[in-house]
């Protein structure tokens, strides 16, 4: 009787303990994370506060946005995350921190607390953080600090054409960074040391890699082969919790100009071209494939950079290669080889030249919602920009002596379209990025996100689509029209006239 009952006791026991286990791993799977924060001088006024989450590996869509507005400069965000993640924090539309050069890094569970002191004056260096969690924020704080004393440092020595200058440069930069980060070590946790690590790797040599290309020549291969270990540099990339964490901006670019820069010899001809635009891609891409070898990398880093050329140039001969040998190689993920069949048929079902585009609807500087139907009948020109886009911003004189040329003509409407997220930012910048005599429209805080954008699939701007007069399709490369002199802003007068 004692024995059953032992036997009983420890079945519940057992039970109740794998219960437990569930619990803690489920718990640790669903813990919230908390981003909060004051803004003192907010107080009193109405801002807006918008979060993004960055989701890299999903191509397609890699952030989820939330956002919220405040009276009293307090604001807080409660999410659900299931590793460590970038997000982005954006008060009336700016970055409390700058892109690229600076980001935030988010844990399941963290409790972080930012407090802004001036909006004015953004960035690590002026903004303080708290709560669990973060250790993190602090050494990229303090990784920022160290980038500002060595440079100071190296100032009066400072030679931005020299290769070896640039090497030595970096190298001491991603060394002290390093450094620092160890001294972190026990407030941060191995997965983030991790992602931590890429971030040193990915802030430094993607600037160098490409400075080296931009001084290319056969010297410079010989001193980079002697002085510069790309495979060891790439080293820290290599890892699936970094695609996760870090996958976003100078990630791929990174790990892009690595590849190129260990076929220094071989690559030498491309280099010397537009190799981020629309020549010998398909070369480029087979380059970049046999350098990148099996990594846990591999087939993120190739399908984002299809998915990259398919929104700039569109599915042309080259661009079909790189699909077709990405599809015939069979991805280890099936997310990556499901988003590039995705991205193909959607070019081949909706935007093919002469497809009807559906309805979208716009806010116009009045806040009035205007279907662009009500554009049906006229040849219509959508120029897409945000603030702060210098490529926008040059546009803007050709664009308006393209206007000027049909002023009179009663047949064609220009229309800009602004996916600024701060609807005040929007309208004081119509003119500076954008043409003022287009017809000015705000996709009302969705950005990238509007279904407009996300139906024409771009991702670069300026972008320039033409639609004709029943609604179709007249252009479909979904990129500008790259009009920077006299003989191509011509060639694009010739497009809208035999359009009219």
């Amino acid at each position: 009787m004692n024995i059953y009952k032992l036997t009983y006791l420890n079945i519940i026991a057992i039970i109740l303990l794998v219960f437990k286990i569930n619990i803690i791993v489920a718990g640790t799977v669903q813990q919230k994370t908390i981003i909060s924060g004051y803004i003192p001088e907010a107080k009193g006024q109405l801002i807006s506060i918008d979060l993004h989450i960055i989701i890299p590996e999903n191509i397609e869509q890699p952030s989820i946005h939330s956002s919220t507005t405040s009276t009293d400069g307090y604001f807080k965000f409660n999410c659900n995350i299931d590793k460590p993640r970038q997000v982005t924090i954006e008060i009336n539309g700016q970055r409390i921190v700058a892109p690229y050069n600076n980001t935030l890094f988010v844990e399941p569970g963290d409790s972080l607390s930012f407090e802004i002191l001036n909006l004015s004056k953004l960035g690590l260096n002026n903004i303080s953080c708290s709560g669990i969690g973060c250790g993190k924020i602090n050494f990229l704080r303090e990784k920022l600090i160290a980038t500002k004393t060595i440079t100071d440092h190296f100032y009066d020595d400072f030679k931005i054409d020299s290769i070896p200058w640039l090497i030595n440069y970096y190298k001491k930069i991603s060394a002290y960074q390093s450094k620092i980060l160890k001294s972190y070590s026990n407030q941060i946790n191995e997965p983030m040391m991790a992602i931590l690590r890429s971030e040193v790797v990915v802030s430094n040599f993607a600037v160098l890699f490409e400075k080296i290309v931009k001084n290319w020549n056969r010297k410079n291969s010989e001193i980079i082969a002697n002085r510069l270990n790309v495979d060891s540099l790439l080293l820290p990339l290599n890892d699936t919790a970094v695609i996760y964490g870090r996958g976003e901006g100078n990630f791929v670019r990174t790990v892009i100009m690595g590849a190129l820069l260990k076929n220094l010899y071989s690559t030498m001809d491309i280099l010397n071209e537009d190799i981020f635009y629309n020549r010998n891609i398909d070369q480029y891409y087979d380059m970049i494939e046999s350098s990148i070898g099996e990594t846990a990398y591999r087939d993120f880093v190739l399908a984002k950079f299809i998915d990259q050329k398919v929104k700039v140039i569109g599915l042309n001969q080259e661009v079909q290669y790189c699909v077709d040998k990405f599809l015939n190689k069979n991805p280890k993920s099936n997310l990556y080889k499901s988003t590039i069949y995705a991205l193909v048929e959607n070019i081949n079902t909706n935007l093919q030249i002469g497809k009807i585009i559906p309805e979208f609807i716009l806010e116009d500087t009045q806040g009035n919602h205007i279907s662009l139907h009500k554009y049906w009948g006229k040849v219509v020109v959508l120029d897409f920009w945000f603030t702060g886009c210098i490529p926008c911003k040059k546009l803007v004189p050709y664009l308006t002596k393209i206007e000027n040329n049909f002023e009179d003509n009663p047949n064609i409407v220009f229309l800009s379209i602004s996916i600024d997220r701060n609807k005040e930012t929007w309208l004081n910048n119509i003119g500076i990025y954008s043409s003022n005599q287009s017809e000015a429209f705000y996709t009302s805080g969705l950005g990238m996100h509007h279904p407009l954008i996300r139906f024409l699939n771009f991702d670069s701007f300026p972008t320039i689509i033409v639609i004709g007069k029943s609604g179709e399709l007249i252009t479909t490369k979904t990129t500008n029209p790259d009009i920077k002199d006299e003989e191509s802003l011509m060639e694009f007068l010739k497009i809208l006239n035999n359009s009219i």
